[in-house]
């Protein structure tokens, strides 16, 4: 008899799963200590600016860690022809454990701190961003050209070299913007806050921005 292990995608979706339920887990534990309103948004100074009621407030991330688990599950059926993700499914696998852990985490620490126990939520929160940065800067040059995960541009998706350069300069966008992240959350002062903002929108924009300098080299050469 076939053991349901024997694919590292079934592992995947096993231990991805289980992920989304300890979040769940710990949004039950922590239900009875948590406010009415529990607060889901922090601005730049550590304030908070945005609360949700019970009971669907500590059940937030664990809601969208479901939904994603979800969608992760039916990415690659839906991919089309030529743009599959079976030349990169390993990595497509840990890539999605990398999210589904980083939500448990950050729902572990959010409703910690609304709980009441003494844990500063921003510099948390910024430390942890930064490490999933890191972690996804690493694996992003070895994502092949598909339609779901990536730098998915007009123009790294009509050119293979495009893709390739433009993942390879993300990876390393990724990886100093989460250096950035890690060091201002364990410096732990707000000094430092406009570094967030800053840091996602290069992260968002400098791979977004080369691939067409790039797509703009490649289609005039001659």
């Amino acid at each position: 008899m076939p053991s349901f292990f024997s694919s590292s995608s079934r592992r995947a979706d096993v231990l991805g799963l289980l992920l989304v339920v300890l979040s769940f887990l710990v949004a039950l534990w922590l239900y009875p200590r948590l406010p009415y309103h529990v607060p889901v948004h922090w601005n730049l100074n550590g304030r908070v600016n945005g609360t949700m009621a019970k009971p669907w407030g500590p059940f937030f991330t664990p809601l969208l860690a479901l939904a994603l688990w979800v969608v992760f599950l039916a990415l690659p059926a839906v991919s089309p022809k030529g743009f599959r993700m079976d030349n990169f499914r390993s990595i497509y696998d840990i890539l999605r454990l990398v999210v589904l852990g980083f939500l448990f985490l950050i729902t572990a620490a959010v409703l910690l701190a609304d709980a009441g126990y003494p844990l500063a939520v921003f510099p948390v929160v910024n430390t942890l961003l930064g490490v999933f940065l890191i972690i996804l800067g690493n694996f992003l040059p070895k994502i092949r050209k598909n339609f779901f995960v990536g730098v998915r541009t007009p123009w790294t998706l009509a050119n293979d070299e495009v893709w390739l350069k433009t993942h390879r300069l993300a990876g390393w966008v990724f990886v100093f913007g989460g250096l950035a992240l890690v060091v201002e959350g364990l410096a732990g002062g707000s000094e430092v806050a406009w570094l967030l903002p800053v840091t996602l929108i290069l992260v968002a924009l400098v791979p977004v921005l080369w691939s067409y300098v790039l797509y703009r080299r490649i289609a005039q050469s001659p």
